[in-house]
């Protein structure tokens, strides 16, 4: 299985920076840590792949994104934070996209949805860790097999 990690911090990276405002580094993510990312938002995708990314915050990242992106100090009602967090995880997920299955491939995001916790086991899927500004932001990125049919095509 390739490794999707590299492109996958790269675009959160790059969200979290340009979008967001924030200053990002990458970190273990201690246990301790994890628990206390509090909201999340998932992007479903469909198409030549499917599969779902999920972003997960700490409070403190979840205010500051609202205020970066509004240029309004807060703090900010739940809806707005939730969007504000649902733009960037849409953000990264249109960005690692065509950096891991190609530009001509075809595929529908989903709106956003909430999701605060991360099953375990996820098969295909890969996770990233990092410190954002004082808090923490985990990426997760499940990515089925392709289809028969597509493999098929790709190798023509």
């Amino acid at each position: 299985m390739t490794d999707h990690a590299p492109a996958l911090r790269l675009a959160a990276v790059r969200a979290f920076e340009e979008l967001g405002l924030l200053c990002v580094d990458d970190t273990s993510g201690a246990d301790a840590e994890r628990a206390a990312l509090t909201d999340g938002a998932s992007i479903a995708f469909a198409g030549s792949r499917t599969g779902r990314l999920t972003l997960r915050v700490t409070a403190d990242v979840l205010e500051a994104l609202a205020e970066n992106m509004l240029g309004e100090e807060g703090p900010h009602d739940e809806m707005i934070r939730r969007d504000a967090l649902g733009e960037v995880a849409n953000v990264i997920c249109g960005n690692v996209l065509p950096a891991i299955i190609g530009t001509a491939a075809r595929l529908a995001l989903h709106p956003p949805e909430r999701r605060t916790a991360m099953p375990p086991g996820i098969p295909h899927a890969t996770h990233i860790a990092l410190a954002v500004e004082a808090g923490l932001a985990d990426v997760t990125l499940e990515l089925d097999a392709p289809a028969p049919a597509a493999r098929a095509h790709a190798r023509r």
